[in-house]
């Protein structure tokens, strides 16, 4: 029996091994393969370089299959945002390496997705391609998964920004109408000296948000505006084709100097500037207006602010084309404060015309319905001929008073339209079409000319701060309680990896607000400086979309700009269960701040209010206070929105 025992444990033990055996048999087997090949952008082999191969974390988003797991819908969650080296299966050595031939056969990598990077040992830049390598078993022949490596030949060609500027008075819209905004003749009325403005040309560090300082040398550190002497052949030696015209090159390869600049560029008499020998990546072009002709107001923006975005690559060409016609890469409008309004013809009446531009709030999915907000800062209005035919030019420009209240007179009878933009650039360019009547002073067929509130839409969404000395450290800023003053903080707002965004001292109020967030539709994190401070807490206020009340205090904390979200458990989505909030007045499903839970999907809701998160500091859930050491916080917003 003993003897039987032992046979018995052995047994097991040989069909514990067996299988053992079996899962390495079949780990090995499934390890994958695949070649890289590397040739320049001719075709030709490059031999000679290093290769790593990193694992490609992103969502392998397929249009035609969509994600239905929450956990990889881009709007409910995000990928990692390293990529980490790839090991090999067998060993766990690095996936990465050299190589002196023009290809490589890369062995025991699991099956996946990948990014390889190659750098050449010498004459060519780096480069790189994703890879999806697949199971041996999928990939019989090993020729499926192979990817090829086109590198850049050095030197790489340099890039250039065509930029124009121009007169936005026919009409006033943001961009260019010609021919009637060409710059006229010296001496002639119209005319602007482009001449005395200034580019100010900003490094972006390669992305959005914080940038890199202003750059004022090209490519080969020489001063911005540098020449270099041209008519040379494509690899830089003298050439007596005269219709060649490359950049000619010193013993060393380094370009021949004609000119040395001066770090400063400024367009010519029409308004054109082409910023030359330049490294190809993106740029933010702004344009310094002259000190010695002052009034003059941006009206042209791609994406809000003064700050206009142009990407260029390795041998840009000196226009830019995406839709239509080829243009510059980045074009600009200004205009003064200006009355160009005609007396009334014989009979008729004028009509004074006002109202306040506010911040268009709209209501969030599934009900899409749009309110006016907190009046829009430092706004313009301009108006516009709106004859028939189209529209003509522009009669009048002006910026609206303190309280983005704006007031017309003497507007004859006609047809026109509304113009409205900012001192900021940070109002999406509006447009409104409106009439003056012949008699009474009256617009539109015998209505008021007072347009009330006229709410336009923002380019961002808005987050503000404030840093104050919790002295009770309990995370909320009580009556009594002073703000940490200038300088304080700083407040961040940094991307998922962590690198900055934007940044911010406060204020003498102790506030930092962040105006100008661009809604990227995924999250931000938002941070507060800790280096001298100890953190005690932070109190929050979402803003629902919708109607903005008055402000309540922290009773109602609408702050007169945002619908505060009320804040509530979540409920069981997985047992079939629907949550909402009630964020209005006019809901009829319960009062403001009640929670909303439906079976049925949507079609009853009931009050559940044992789910509300009651903030202890204000006795509602309009707001809550997280205490302890919390120094960041994930953070979205919709344009117009404003969060606190």
């Amino acid at each position: 029996m003993k003897q039987n025992k032992r046979w018995c444990v052995g047994g097991a033990g040989i069909k514990w091994f067996v299988l053992l055996m079996l899962l390495i048999t079949t780990s090995v087997v499934s390890a994958a393969q695949f070649r890289i090949n590397v040739v320049d952008k001719a075709g030709n082999p490059v031999s000679g370089f290093r290769y790593l191969l990193q694992e490609d974390k992103t969502f392998d988003v397929d249009p035609a299959n969509p994600a239905i797991n929450p956990d990889e819908l881009l709007s409910m969650s995000f990928h990692a945002s390293n990529h980490p080296p790839a090991t090999a299966q067998n060993d766990g050595r690095a996936l990465s390496g050299n190589e002196d031939t023009d290809e490589i056969n890369v062995t025991n990598v699991r099956p996946g997705r990948y990014y390889v990077s190659v750098l050449p040992y010498s004459g060519y830049s780096i480069s790189g391609t994703r890879a999806t390598v697949l199971p041996n078993a999928e990939d019989p022949n090993q020729t499926l998964d192979n990817v090829t490596v086109t590198v850049q030949k050095q030197p790489i060609p340099t890039a250039q920004i065509a930029i124009y500027l121009f007169h936005d008075n026919f009409p006033i819209n943001g961009t260019p109408d010609l021919p009637e905004e060409l710059n006229p003749a010296p001496g002639m009325p119209g005319h602007v000296d482009w001449t005395q403005f200034q580019l100010f040309l900003e490094e972006p560090a390669g992305r959005y948000g914080q940038n890199g300082g202003q750059v004022i040398q090209d490519a080969f550190a020489n001063p911005l505006g540098t020449t270099y002497l041209k008519g040379c052949d494509a690899d830089g030696l003298p050439d007596a084709d005269p219709f060649t015209d490359y950049g000619c090159l010193d013993a060393d390869g380094n370009p021949i100097v004609d000119v040395l600049g001066d770090g400063t560029l400024q367009p010519d008499s029409q308004g054109y500037l082409i910023v030359e020998n330049l490294a190809p990546g993106k740029y933010g072009v702004k344009i310094n207006t002259p000190s010695s002709d002052p009034g003059w107001q941006q009206t042209s923006t791609i994406e809000g602010t003064k700050t206009i975005d142009a990407w260029v690559k390795a041998n840009e060409p000196p226009v830019f084309v995406e839709f239509g016609l080829p243009g510059p890469h980045v074009f600009m409008g200004f205009v003064k404060a200006f009355d160009d309004l005609q007396p009334p013809l014989l009979g008729q009446q004028v009509a004074t015309v006002k109202g306040t531009i506010t911040d268009m709030h709209q209501s969030r999915a599934p009900t899409f319905q749009f309110f006016s907000g907190r009046p829009f800062p430092q706004c313009w209005v301009g108006i516009n001929e709106f004859p028939l035919g189209g529209l003509g030019a522009g009669l009048y420009a002006e910026p609206c008073d303190a309280d983005s209240n704006f007031v017309i007179n003497n507007v004859p009878p006609g047809s026109y339209q509304l113009a409205i933009w900012d001192t900021n650039m940070d109002v999406v360019f509006a447009a409104q079409p409106f009439t003056v009547d012949e008699t009474g002073g009256t617009c539109n067929g015998g209505q008021l000319c007072d347009f009330g509130n006229v709410a336009v839409f923002n380019w961002f969404t808005r987050l503000n701060t404030a840093v104050f000395s919790d002295d009770n450290q309990n995370g909320f800023w009580d009556a009594g309680e002073a703000p940490v003053g200038p300088e304080g903080g700083p407040v961040a707002l940094r991307w998922r990896d962590g690198s900055l965004y934007q940044e911010f001292g406060t204020d003498g109020a102790g506030e930092a607000p962040f105006d100008e967030v661009f809604p990227f539709f995924h999250w931000l994190v938002a941070e507060v400086g800790f280096g001298s401070k100890k953190a005690t807490g932070a109190t929050f206020v979402v803003d629902a979309g919708g109607e903005v009340r008055a402000d309540g205090g922290w009773a109602d904390p609408t702050f007169d700009q945002l619908n505060p979200q009320p804040q509530c458990t979540p409920v069981d989505f997985l047992a079939g269960e629907m949550h909402d909030v009630v964020i209005n007045s006019t809901d009829t499903r319960g009062a403001i701040g009640d929670c909303l839970t439906s079976t049925d999907g949507g079609t009853t809701w009931v009050v559940d209010n044992t789910r509300q998160i009651i903030n202890p500091n204000t006795d509602n859930n309009l707001s809550w206070t997280e205490t302890g050491q919390v120094l960041t916080a994930a953070t979205q917003g919709f344009l117009g929105q404003t969060s606190v």
